[in-house]
């Protein structure tokens, strides 16, 4: 429930900021899409999970468990990356490709 109310949400806010040039291609839907971004919730939930991490690393010392966080930070950026570009490609799908 809550990804279908995340991508109305993303829908509306991505036609309005584009209202006069709406995307008519599936690469300019993506490109608009993306400008835009997830919803404020997952951005806040995004901003919570790094500022949680950095502060683990702070308080670190042991240069094995350094590295282990460094890929967990790795991680979740590129979950939450991959959650963004999902959600555009459900957003824009029904469009032509030129």
């Amino acid at each position: 429930m809550n990804k279908i109310i995340t991508a109305l949400a993303l829908a509306l806010a991505c036609i309005a900021s584009h209202a006069t040039a709406a995307p008519r291609t599936y690469g300019s839907c993506m490109r608009a899409c993306a400008e835009v971004g997830p919803s404020t919730a997952k951005n806040e939930q995004f901003a919570h999970r790094m500022a949680t991490l950095n502060d683990e690393k702070s308080k670190e010392t042991d240069p094995q468990k350094l590295a282990q966080l460094k890929e967990r930070e790795a991680s979740i950026i590129e979950k939450h990356e991959d959650d963004t570009e999902k959600l555009c490609r459900h957003i824009c799908e029904g469009l032509p490709q030129q």
